[in-house]
């Protein structure tokens, strides 16, 4: 999973297209050190999320990974983690989920037209 921090240097690249460590230390919220920056672009780099290429003696980063394959990767890692703390009991985890969120009533009717889409899907039908 990303740290908050590691998603936020992810953000920087997706609206910038292509950033140096500098450039991404400026546009981050909090101040953070040129090491720190470096060692997580690196990291980023090792997980194929981040590519980089050098401009005279520098390193400038770029996404090698949109937001919605990150999103997916996230998810991912979470239901390995997760699902086995509920004995694969799927109900059970988004129960909880819901129950220790905020949940709000367009989330609500989100969740309800995702299930009635899935459901739609099952029957083979494209409207619902």
């Amino acid at each position: 999973m990303l740290t908050e921090l590691q998603l936020e240097i992810m953000r920087v690249l997706w609206d910038r297209g292509e950033a140096t460590v500098p450039e991404v230390q400026g546009a981050l919220t909090e101040p953070r050190a040129h090491s720190t920056v470096a060692t997580l672009l690196s990291r980023l780099e090792d997980r194929r999320l981040v590519q980089h290429r050098t401009d005279r003696r520098q390193y400038v980063y770029r996404a090698a990974a949109t937001e919605a394959e990150v999103r997916e990767i996230a998810i991912s890692e979470l239901s390995e983690a997760a699902v086995p703390l509920y004995d694969g009991d799927l109900t059970a985890m988004v129960s909880h989920l819901l129950a220790v969120s905020a949940v709000s009533r367009s989330d609500l009717a989100r969740l309800r037209e995702l299930i009635h889409d899935l459901e739609a899907r099952e029957r083979g039908d494209a409207d619902g």
